[in-house]
């Protein structure tokens, strides 16, 4: 099955980061503006409530900002790279 969206070609990078940018902020005044009754709110994931997932959000976009602004890369658990082989 062909997907409902042409391809277009590449999206500049430009462009891609202003997307994230947008999103980001987005997401940013979305959690601001939470009650405590929405951060625990269950979500389809077993054991998460949003707080969960909004930390999850979160931590990505610091590991990212950590690897490419300050060179920073730390090592898988043991346990992540075994599963991995």
């Amino acid at each position: 099955m062909r997907s409902p969206v042409a391809f277009r070609g590449p999206i500049p990078v430009d462009t891609t980061l202003a997307a994230l940018d947008a999103v980001e902020a987005h997401l940013l005044h979305l959690l601001d503006q939470m009650t405590l009754a929405e951060w625990t709110t269950p979500t389809i994931v077993p054991g998460w409530q949003v707080r969960h997932v909004a930390a999850h959000l979160l931590d990505t976009a610091s590991r990212k900002l950590a690897i490419v602004r300050d060179r920073c890369f730390t090592e898988a658990p043991a346990s992540i790279m075994a599963a991995c082989t």
